[in-house]
């Protein structure tokens, strides 16, 4: 069968899916996971876009994280730093990118959780602009500091203590 012949072929037997915005892209039955999307939709201003016919999360204009196939295996794509990429290429959960500053966790199989919304949340800060970043990070420090503060007398409150 000629290429040109095959093209339409797979076009026609895949189902056109919506993504949240709105965008349609062919992926049969191969859509994220609901925990997927909530979890990067989650972060500040992230948004999802259909790209190169399969689900894209992104930050800015910058795409952290993907849903689509890997030689037939649903992966969960994320950005990654060297040591993580490193690392969890070994991990047998994961797949690494040929391109490289990209890491899978297989979605065949059971998805660690955890691990998807630790490796999100980090690689949505190796794209965000730093305006984002700081939001990501505004409510970790409010606590902490909020925490810090209970725990500190004011100079009226140690001038009047007898300790």
């Amino acid at each position: 069968m000629p290429v040109g012949a095959i093209v339409p072929q797979l076009a026609a037997s895949r189902q056109s899916i919506r993504c949240t915005s709105g965008s349609a892209y062919p992926l049969g039955d191969r859509t994220p996971d609901p925990q997927l999307r909530a979890i990067c939709l989650a972060l500040p201003d992230a948004y999802e876009t259909a790209t190169w016919g399969h689900p894209n999360f992104r930050a800015g204009k910058k795409i952290f994280a993907a849903f689509h196939e890997s030689a037939g295996v649903p992966c969960i794509w994320c950005r990654a730093n060297d040591a993580q990429h490193d690392a969890l290429a070994r991990d047998p959960r994961c797949l690494a990118s040929r391109h490289g500053g990209w890491i899978a966790v297989r979605a065949d199989r059971r998805v660690d959780w955890k691990l998807v919304r630790a490796l999100m949340a980090e690689a949505y800060r190796l794209v965000a602009p730093k305006a984002l970043v700081a939001k990501l990070d505004a409510p970790a420090a409010r606590t902490t500091s909020a925490a810090r503060s209970r725990g500190r007398r004011s100079p009226v409150q140690r001038a009047n203590s007898t300790d």
